[in-house]
């Protein structure tokens, strides 16, 4: 790991060369007494660091990109330090190609300064709190560059985390490259790393496989609608989420989950919803048949006597390919049943279904074990700006009111 020992080194090391910096700002002729007593003996203690350190990084098996970098720059360095020893030394260098050579030196001690500074200040200072939600306890790093961020935790070093189990990590950096290349060689392989910088998530053997992934098998995918809270409770399940409506695919964005139902981003009538359910196994292992209305422009279809709306897809090759596609990923034995419930009537039949984990979004409180009641509506209907439809207020504003370890766990 990269330790507070080789921390100090590369500290020390700056040290050096910043004094070797200082020495040659002064008359550096060969008989100068300065050179014999000042430059010479420090530049060799400089030189025996460089190479002490490179072989402690290479013990360590430390960063890649911060290997590369250090080895090339402190070695040319290095190599400039004796040739200004040798110089002194022999007395056979002209004062003019002398400063040409110092002022090499100088170029490259900016240089490893920069590299030392990066891997140092900017890439180990991170935060580390446990975030607890539900009954669950996860610990979580914070790589960001902004200052002004408060409640991110206590701020630590990486190496004061060598066996600290690390559940997520998230990064809103402007090194986010060279952040994630130290965390894969330094062994911190969560299986979420969150980007908050350039918006996007990698979590290998998780995230929607409908996306394709990169040279490296790292998925992709916006995080803007991907939340924190969301992914922790749901990262370790393999649910599927049959709903009447896109409440379904809101969840599956915000949890990160893979797209395991088929109903994800339809529409049925909650009275067809009602009677799907009821026999789910059955009417999964029928064949869709596409009709045509002349108002809708999107696809429809009939799943026996069950009436599907595709209003997000464009065609019916579309709409087929995401049905059978996503129907091969449903798991009979972790199923959430979720729909928009707009009557009494309704909302007993949804109560009486024989499910575990349901839950029926109403604009009344109909005093329900499975319903849920969205008591801003009632006030918030007569913002139609916002809010057209009692579903789209579900799909914006049920988060404020479901406890969601509750409906996971029944």
């Amino acid at each position: 790991m990269y330790s507070q020992y080789l921390k100090n080194k590369l500290n020390k090391l700056k040290e050096k060369v910043s004094f070797i910096e200082i020495v040659c700002k002064y008359d550096v002729s060969f008989n100068s007494d300065i050179v014999n007593n000042e430059l010479i003996k420090p530049i060799n203690e400089t030189i025996d660091l460089v190479v002490e350190i490179n072989e402690d990084i290479k013990q360590a098996n430390t960063f890649n990109r911060f290997l590369q970098a250090f080895f090339e720059t402190s070695n040319f360095m290095a190599d400039i330090l004796i040739e200004i020893v040798e110089a002194f030394e022999n007395k056979n260098m002209s004062k003019k190609s002398l400063e040409n050579l110092i002022n090499e030196f100088q170029n490259y001690k900016n240089k490893l300064e920069d590299v030392i500074d990066n891997s140092i200040n900017d890439i180990t200072n991170v935060y580390y709190e446990i975030v607890t939600i539900g009954k669950s306890k996860f610990n979580k790093l914070y790589f960001t560059n902004n200052k002004q961020n408060i409640n991110l935790g206590k701020q630590t070093y990486l190496y004061e985390l060598e066996n600290c189990k690390i559940d997520v990590i998230v990064i809103d950096s402007i090194k986010e490259d060279k952040i994630r290349e130290i965390l894969i060689n330094e062994n911190y392989n969560p299986k979420t790393i969150f980007s908050q910088n350039e918006i996007k998530i990698d979590i290998p053997k998780l995230i929607n496989r409908e996306i394709s992934s990169d040279e490296y098998g790292i998925l992709h995918l916006n995080l803007k609608k991907i939340e924190l809270e969301y992914y922790l409770q749901f990262k370790n399940l393999n649910v599927s989420i049959i709903s009447n409506n896109c409440w379904g695919g809101y969840l599956y964005q915000k949890s990160g989950m893979e797209y395991s139902s088929p109903l994800l981003w339809t529409y049925v009538q909650t009275s067809d919803f009602i009677k799907l359910v009821g026999d789910l196994k059955y009417y999964f292992k029928l064949k869709l048949k596409f009709i045509k209305e002349e108002d809708k422009e999107y696809p429809i279809a009939f799943l026996g006597d069950v009436k599907i709306y595709f209003q997000h897809c464009k065609t019916e090759e579309e709409a087929r390919n995401k049905w059978y596609r996503r129907l091969k990923r449903v798991n009979y034995e972790d199923i959430i049943i979720q729909a928009n419930v707009e009557n009494y009537s309704d909302a007993i039949k949804f109560d009486n279904m024989n499910f575990k984990n349901k839950i029926a979004l109403t604009p009344e409180d109909y005093n329900l074990s499975s319903c849920v009641y969205l008591s801003g509506w009632q006030k918030d209907k007569y913002d139609c700006e916002k809010y057209k439809t009692f579903s789209q207020y579900c799909h914006l504003r049920s988060w404020e009111y479901i406890d969601m370890s509750r409906l996971i766990n029944g």
